[in-house]
């Protein structure tokens, strides 16, 4: 090998070197930006703190990677219903939805199997919320179930802020797969300037929480009369 053929191989491998090490500089440097997460939102808050609620109990969640359906259709439904079924209907401390495991109907139940199975309903509570705040949180729900429309809007569960423990996945994945059972259903944040609401569905259970904010951050306060679907 030449002098000159030497001079120019060492200056293309000098060459390639450089535009390797600018190649790694520049995915690093992409890597570092899409390392760096937006700020949640207020929606997106108030569902990680209900997925943090119903993690805190000893069971996995699964659900679908977005929120969907009215999270108050209920309570403005039972908000018409008469006075004495109004009247069994309370706020409480809010606990975790841990949904009976009786209630998982196969998906090759008959039609037969089916009518003589029997959903069980949720244990009765007996430590319902002071009657103002009763009233309170009665009032807000209320107006927001008869709100604008679009006043709700869906929010995308992300693996990136979700609590240890939950499973988000595209729907038609959860549809398939038989670990997903039970299925939890996270219903579209409602909210005004300090409360919001979030229903939340397994099992044939349902549950609508109630959430504050509290610094930065939102928090559940209470939880209403549970119910079958």
């Amino acid at each position: 090998m030449t002098r000159t053929t030497r001079l120019i191989a060492r200056s293309c491998s000098e060459h390639m070197r450089l535009k390797f090490v600018a190649f790694i500089a520049c995915f690093t440097a992409l890597a570092g930006c899409h390392g760096s997460p937006r700020p949640l939102n207020d929606d997106e808050k108030i569902v990680r703190a209900a997925l943090t609620l119903l993690s805190s109990a000893p069971q996995k969640i699964c659900l679908d990677d977005e929120t969907s359906e009215n999270s108050l259709a209920t309570f403005r439904e039972m908000a018409l219903a008469p006075r004495a079924s109004r009247q069994e209907l309370h706020w409480y401390p809010p606990t975790p939805l841990v949904p009976d495991a009786r209630n998982i109907v196969p998906r090759t139940v008959s039609d037969k199997d089916w009518d003589k199975s029997r959903l069980s309903e949720a244990p009765a509570r007996t430590d319902p919320l002071p009657g103002l705040q009763q009233m309170m949180l009665n009032g807000a729900a209320l107006r927001l179930s008869r709100g604008v429309v679009n006043a709700e809007h869906s929010v995308a569960i992300s693996s990136a802020w979700t609590p240890s423990g939950v499973t988000s996945r595209w729907w038609p994945i959860n549809r398939f797969r038989k670990d997903c059972v039970p299925r939890f259903a996270i219903s579209n944040p409602l909210r005004q300037k300090n409360l919001a609401f979030v229903a939340v569905q397994a099992n044939h259970w349902g549950a609508l929480y109630a959430f504050k904010p509290v610094g930065d951050d939102w928090v559940p306060i209470a939880e209403w009369s549970r119910w079958l679907y």
